[in-house]
């Protein structure tokens, strides 16, 4: 919820995901918890669906919506990974429609900017299997460690697009400076910001690229952390 150019972040996310041609809805998945609230009228002021769930258990969260819904295939965005754009959203559904994979990962964007796409089998598969109401964290991991599913990686080779060095996710105070500062740049109303074009600025402005620079290792410590025993030893 926080400010870039007059209106949440996540709503700037929205408008960009509604360009895509493919995915027929866009649900915003929330959690149940009152701290939560304001999701509602943002749901509603653009237009697209809601579905709150358990806090904890996302997976969970992510089935409830698939159900309600009634929908075969999703593409995830994450909402603080709010420069994701249409063109790799259409492409991941692509893969989900015709290669026949349970689960579709990217490689090569930057970090933060790589939409998952899954079916609504596979997640009524893992979801009925699993024994961990946790899944906050991570959760592309109860399929990619899996010999069950079968994985799709789509493999961005474009240079304007590969950089996968670039950090574009929203957790830190600095990433929140990036973000305005890349906003600053490009946004004008009605005129959502692309990916390409944020790249394009990053890569240009070494100012701006610092704000968030080496915040990596703190992440990913606190991401390890927030997993199981078995997957932090595994990760470390």
């Amino acid at each position: 919820m926080l400010d870039i150019e007059g209106k949440p972040a996540i709503v700037h996310l929205i408008e960009r995901l509604q360009l895509s041609s493919l995915p027929q809805q866009i649900v915003l998945c929330t959690t149940t918890e009152s701290t939560d609230d304001e999701l509602d009228g943002v749901a509603n002021a653009c237009g697209i669906r809601l579905c709150r769930g358990s806090k904890e258990d996302l997976l969970k969260r992510y089935h409830q919506a698939v159900t309600e819904n009634g929908v075969d295939l999703i593409v995830n965005v994450d909402g603080d990974d709010i420069l994701i754009d249409p063109e790799q959203v259409d492409q991941v559904a692509q893969s989900l429609l015709t290669t026949g994979a349970d689960l579709v990962k990217c490689e090569g964007l930057p970090f933060g900017a790589a939409p998952l796409g899954v079916t609504a089998q596979a997640l009524h598969r893992v979801c009925a299997a699993k024994d961990d109401n946790d899944t906050s964290t991570g959760w592309s991991r109860f399929f990619t460690d899996s010999a069950e599913f079968r994985i799709e990686t789509l493999v961005i080779d474009e240079p304007a697009l590969r950089h996968p060095e670039i950090r574009m996710t929203l957790d830190y105070d600095e990433d929140y400076l990036f973000f305005k500062a890349v906003f600053h740049e490009l946004y004008r109303p009605g005129e959502p910001v692309r990916l390409r074009d944020a790249i394009r600025v990053i890569l240009s402005r070494h100012d701006i690229r610092e704000l968030n620079a080496g915040l990596d290792e703190k992440y990913w410590a606190h991401f390890n952390s927030h997993l199981p025993g078995s997957m932090r030893s595994r990760n470390s």
